[in-house]
């Protein structure tokens, strides 16, 4: 699946995906999560926030513990997945 049609498919422009390929919060994307673009740049990095640990409906302390094995490379595979499982 090409870039264009992730992002297609997520309801994002091709270069908001681009941005959390590369671990960079935008405010595009943050308001389709509905979260601050600052808790998005945390998770993007590897750290869980409140708000993020809800749309995955865990506790923030379980996602870190799934953060600290994924590192910032799996929060992003993690964070499409979820966006994608969310438009199905």
């Amino acid at each position: 699946m090409s870039d264009i049609s992730i992002a297609n498919k997520i309801g994002l422009m091709t270069n908001n995906l681009h941005h959390i390929e590369n671990g960079i919060a935008d405010s595009g994307t943050a308001f389709k999560l509905k979260i601050p673009q600052g808790d998005l740049q945390e998770f993007l990095t590897g750290k869980s926030t409140e708000l993020i640990a809800e749309k995955f409906n865990l506790r923030k302390q379980d996602l870190q513990l799934l953060l600290d094995k994924l590192g910032s490379k799996g929060a992003v595979g993690l964070l499409i997945g979820f966006m994608l499982g969310a438009k199905s």
